[in-house]
């Protein structure tokens, strides 16, 4: 197949590219908190531990930006993709870079359990305030035969 040979180029260079607009990067810091911390944690540590939690929503709320600022001062000068990984590689050591990156993923894996727990939690209260009992053998899928 001579043809194959010349659709298989290795000379190609992939890059990414940077068309995010300042509304997008703008959702990608607080979407994941919002999600997680709005729908589904603050009514927990509200039931635990009463106003608390807003002390540690004003605290955030004065941290957030020095840390946005710091991302934006890496990204600028390091204008490389992976994220954390490479900037604490060239920065410090690279099994640090290493370590980063696997607690990055990590932190993502702990955030979508909680989206889960939400998730769960939101379809729990919708079943039980529908107008119309639902046995819980239809809810799971189960024929009663």
């Amino acid at each position: 197949m001579p043809g194959h040979q010349a659709a298989c180029s290795h000379d190609v260079e992939v890059s990414p590219s940077r068309d995010l607009g300042l509304a997008e990067v703008l959702m990608i810091g607080p979407g994941p908190n919002i999600g997680s911390s709005i729908s589904l944690l603050i009514g927990m540590a509200t039931s635990i531990v009463g106003p608390g939690p807003l002390i540690a929503f004003v605290l955030n709320f004065i941290i957030t930006p020095f840390t946005a600022l710091s991302y934006a001062e890496l990204a600028s000068g390091h204008p490389e993709t992976g994220g954390r990984y490479p900037w604490i590689k060239e920065g410090l050591i690279a099994p640090l870079g290493f370590l980063g990156g696997w607690m990055s993923w990590q932190g993502h894996c702990i955030a979508c359990s909680q989206y889960a727990i939400g998730f769960g939690r939101a379809l729990d209260v919708i079943a039980r305030r529908s107008t119309r009992p639902v046995p819980m053998y239809k809810r799971a899928g189960v024929s009663r035969e």
